[in-house]
């Protein structure tokens, strides 16, 4: 039976996180293990990270996102690896879907909604929000995929990591799974004076890299 890994990177955004917890918790069917990696958060989310009893690491100097997620994959012991911002809420039942459509595809993400709360999504078809390949705040693989397409490039250490998993993987975003993303709440802001130098730094990196 396979082993479910939530992975969860952090850097600030507490109250989120908190909320992050509380609703895994809430709507999660199978079985899991939580997995954190904290990117030296300037606040007080590793006092609140002592208290949970998961599979942790905490970073003595910041890394950067890609970093954090392979860190992450690293750490985790499922054959199936969930990675999510803290910054997102679950909708019931949202991991069982992506489970059974790893069967079709590489990576699969949710339907990612910036306005509707998960109680809220309709039951029909007529959803709004983002329609992306590979959605960055979350996406499910199983970690056997690391071995076929290479770890996350440590140099985007803010941005494009999930456009490179999208150019090497088979991905799919899967209508039955749904999660409210805050956005860019947990953006790790701290790596630059410039949130905007760090992410053109990163698209310059990311043109670099081969393409599939």
């Amino acid at each position: 039976m396979s082993k479910l890994s939530v992975c969860l990177p952090t850097y600030g955004a507490l109250d989120y996180t908190k909320m992050f917890i509380e609703s895994l918790k809430k709507n999660t069917d199978n079985e899991y293990e939580l997995v954190i990696v904290d990117d030296l958060s300037p606040d007080n989310t590793r006092e609140y990270l002592d208290t949970l009893d998961c599979n942790k690491l905490y970073h003595e100097e910041n890394q950067g996102i890609s970093k954090t997620w392979n860190d992450l994959v690293r750490l985790s012991t499922g054959d199936i690896v969930c990675i999510c911002n803290s910054d997102i809420l679950f909708a019931p039942h949202w991991d069982t879907p992506l489970i059974q459509a790893l069967d079709r595809f590489e990576v699969v993400s949710p339907y990612h909604t910036d306005n509707e709360l998960p109680e809220d999504f309709p039951n029909g078809k007529d959803r709004t929000g983002n329609i992306l390949p590979v959605l960055g705040c979350c996406f499910m693989f199983k970690k056997e995929l690391m071995d076929k397409i290479g770890y996350f490039p440590e140099e985007l250490r803010l941005w494009y990591g999930d456009n490179w998993l999208g150019n090497h993987a088979h991905c799919g975003q899967i209508y039955d799974s749904y999660v409210h993303h805050f956005m860019s709440k947990s953006a790790n802001k701290g790596l630059v004076n410039e949130f905007d130098i760090q992410i053109t730094r990163d698209k310059a990196a990311y043109d670099l890299l081969p393409k599939l």
